[in-house]
């Protein structure tokens, strides 16, 4: 499901080069505890309506 991620990112990277669109990055969070999340991705990760439960707060 990652490697799917990845390629729809770089992919719309790529689309936005082509149009002249200005790319600024890819921000990218990690971490062999955590991972940083927008909703965007949780729902493309796990679906839509998903929410994560913290184990530790």
């Amino acid at each position: 499901m990652i490697e799917q991620v990845v390629s729809q990112v770089l992919a719309e990277i790529y689309s936005r080069e082509k149009q002249g669109q200005p790319v600024d990055g890819i921000p990218v969070g990690i971490s062999n505890r955590h991972i940083h999340l927008s909703a965007e991705h949780i729902e493309q990760l796990f679906g839509k309506g998903y929410t994560l439960t913290p184990e530790k707060i």
